[in-house]
């Protein structure tokens, strides 16, 4: 299982016990929920962002901007 926190936060969990397996934070605020898929035998995790964010490159300055992340899972 997984869930996409407002603050950054993108954590999977064991589908049976609930613990925590990963979490990682894109650093930006994450929207929707995730979404997994596969295109064939690999499966990947899918997670929107959007809002506020310190840009990527010039981190001084605040954009407004969409983002796509996609993770491949083993």
């Amino acid at each position: 299982m997984f869930t996409a926190l407002q603050d950054g936060w993108v954590i999977a969990y064991h589908d049976e016990t609930l613990e925590e397996l990963w979490r990682f934070n894109l650093g930006t605020p994450l929207k929707g929920a995730p979404v997994t898929y596969a295109i064939g035998p690999k499966q990947y995790l899918a997670v929107q962002s959007g809002g506020r964010h310190l840009h990527p490159v010039k981190f001084d300055k605040l954009e407004n901007s969409s983002y796509l992340f996609v993770f491949a899972l083993n």
